[in-house]
């Protein structure tokens, strides 16, 4: 999600926070900030210049070799196309290196045989404006920046949203978090509706034959329109978060969609038969064209359209239809706002392929208590763009209307759940400006009621979780969890195993640590009998990592011949290992294995220092013997002899 700050500080005041101040108080809050980045910096490396000479190429019918002096920047060679390049004119001179919005680069370039050096700018190659019919006149001297001509600064932020946090996917959504964080007001537009046209209903007619995928379908109709280009205001705010100007009715819906988070679509309405609009599914296999001539044969297993009286004239909540779209001669509009099944969108949208700025929204939510005001003030802004007539009333199909839910809010269960000292007034504070509801009760307990824009909340521990958020998480004291007053002892078998190692450590053994999975070919390499236990209650591995790896060892001996060979392959003459682990025993189909904690041992080479005291030895049988012997006398264990 992109804000341009100059938007927010429509709705809340910021004049007196600096662009990072701001982006750290969203992201504290949990919206978190990306990117900040001021959209005019390219002005920095633009400069006034001085046209000193310019001569037509004779290649061209247009282009000029122009000679142009920017002051203490230098002395350029530019070649220009613009109709108003004439010697004595102080215009933009984009360096090379400057990158200019749209992400076109300026470089060092050869056009027709001359060398050209930068670009001599219109207004709108700059983002100043929208007329690109010649280069931008100044009338300041030469060798300033275009920074410092002209003031410009718009810093625009781009934001992660969390898919439950629809809310945040608006410029009003963030700045009602704002204004609860900085406790200052939201200031709301007051849509100004002049219905001066007919009764809507003579026009129009809406209808939802799904309710299950269509809770809530609003429209109006706006008369004698003229579609033309939108005035610089409305291009600027949509330039400010990366959208491009289309035309005045197209850019309305994409404002208020980014202003309030409602998408809208506008159809022509003499394209509509029976003028009528109609949210109904459809089954998988139906074919359809979008607005940019996509030609589609829809996959989901349900597929919310809206249709005219005999055809689908849009895919609902993500793209309109080529036979009903804005055209150059379109009169009268009929302008849809309706809340969809998120479910049912994000279906649709994944097994079409189709993703758009509205499908994005309505995939995380949709607000139908929203749908009236977005439609209205869609209304009046169309009516002030084009000068149409907008009809009296507003078409709404609501079936299941919203109830809010209710939760309980405790003050003083909230500061012993996050360990603070918040007073009762700001948690109630942040809470309603947020938008819940709260009841006049002054007791303990007090009764609250959710804003639809926020599903997220369903919970009192919800609303800890928005206290802390909104009244600032660096407020949270930082403490250290208590450990337990009483050590446990632990357990005789760790006791045990403790001891055997301890044990065969002192008599110079090391521990071997090895997967309890061997290969299944181990039985051949051991030489073991055909009837052998081991052989018969072998444990497969369903889904084994290797070859290697397909048993449960059922004795440790394959481990630690393995970890003598390792040894041996490093160059190691002598090896004295031991093992305490389990081995695993199958018991049969659908029953769980043995598994038996074993301990073994290997001793391999020769032993001793090496010197004439203690010459070095090959180990054998007696080492063994000792060893076990010394390990049951200290564990005071019988020895068997079989």
């Amino acid at each position: 999600m992109k804000a341009s700050l100059s938007w927010l500080g429509d709705f809340v005041e910021l004049k007196d926070l600096t662009p990072r101040e701001v982006a750290d108080k969203l992201t504290m809050a949990g919206l978190e900030v990306e990117d900040l980045y001021d959209r005019f910096t390219h002005l920095n490396k633009v400069v006034s210049a001085r046209l000193d000479k310019v001569i037509p190429l004779s290649s061209s019918d247009y282009l000029k070799n122009c000679t142009v002096s920017a002051g203490p920047f230098g002395r350029f060679t530019v070649i220009c196309g613009a109709p108003n390049a004439r010697e004595g004119l102080t215009v933009p001179l984009a360096l090379s290196g400057t990158i200019l919005p749209g992400g076109r680069k300026v470089e060092i370039i050869n056009i027709s045989g001359h060398q050209s050096e930068g670009l001599l700018c219109s207004e709108a190659e700059l983002g100043l404006g929208l007329d690109a019919s010649g280069l931008l006149e100044l009338q300041n001297p030469v060798g300033l920046t275009l920074k410092e001509i002209t003031s410009r600064e718009d810093w625009t932020m781009e934001i992660g949203i969390t898919p439950n946090r629809p809310d945040g996917l608006s410029i009003i959504g963030l700045a009602r978090d704002l204004a609860a964080i900085l406790n200052r007001p939201l200031r709301l537009v007051d849509n100004q509706l002049l219905e001066t046209g007919p009764k809507v209903n003579s026009l129009a007619q809406v209808i939802i034959d799904d309710p299950e995928h269509c809770s809530r379908f609003t429209a109006r109709v706006i008369t004698d329109v003229k579609i033309g280009p939108s005035p610089s205001w409305m291009v600027e705010r949509l330039a400010s978060v990366g959208l491009r100007s289309i035309n005045n009715i197209i850019d309305v819906t994409n404002y208020v969609m980014l202003e309030i988070g409602q998408p809208l679509h506008a159809y022509d309405l003499e394209a509509l038969t029976d003028h009528r609009l109609i949210a109904r599914s459809y089954p998988r296999g139906t074919h359809f064209t979008t607005l940019d001539g996509q030609e589609l044969t829809l996959t989901a297993k349900v597929n919310l359209m809206i249709c005219d009286g005999e055809k689908p004239v849009s895919l609902a909540g993500i793209m309109g239809g080529l036979n009903s779209k804005i055209k150059d001669h379109t009169q009268q509009v009929l302008l849809e706002s309706a809340a969809f099944s998120a479910t049912t969108i994000r279906r649709t949208s994944r097994a079409n392929g189709i993703s758009t700025d509205a499908s994005y929204r309505f995939e995380r939510g949709s607000d139908p208590e929203i749908c009236g005001w977005a439609v209205d003030r869609a209304a009046a802004l169309i009516r002030e763009l084009t000068g149409g007539t907008i009809a009296q009333g507003r078409l709404d199909q609501y079936p299941r209307p919203f109830k809010p839910r209710r939760v309980n809010f405790s003050p003083k269960r909230c500061n012993a759940y996050l360990g603070t000292n918040y007073n009762r007034s700001d948690m109630l504070r942040v809470l309603s400006a947020i938008g819940l509801t709260l009841a006049t009760d002054e007791g303990e307990i007090i009764t609250t009621a959710l804003p639809p824009w926020r599903p997220d909340l369903s919970r009192e521990v919800d609303l800890w979780e928005e206290v802390a958020r909104l009244l600032n998480f660096d407020q949270l004291p930082a403490t250290l969890p208590k450990p337990p007053t009483k050590r446990l002892a632990p357990p005789p078998i760790w006791q045990f195993q403790a001891k055997v190692r301890e044990i065969l450590t002192a008599q110079g053994l090391s521990e071997s640590i090895t997967y309890s999975f061997i290969n299944q070919n181990f039985a051949d390499k051991l030489g073991l009998p055909k009837n052998s236990l081991w052989r018969q209650r072998i444990l497969p591995i369903l889904n084994p990592l290797s070859e290697e790896q397909g048993i449960m060892r059922p004795l440790l001996a394959p481990s630690l011949l393995a970890a003598l060979k390792t040894n041996q392959s490093s160059g190691h003459d002598f090896t004295a290992l031991f093992e305490l682990g389990r081995v695993f025993l199958a018991n049969g189909l659908n029953c769980q294995p043995e598994e038996r904690e074993t301990l073994a041992g290997l001793l391999n080479g020769a032993n001793g220092q090496g010197t004439w005291i203690e010459p070095k030895r090959p180990v054998d049988f007696w080492d063994i013997k000792g060893l076990v012997e010394t390990l049951t006398e200290t564990l005071n264990i019988p020895v068997i002899c079989g």
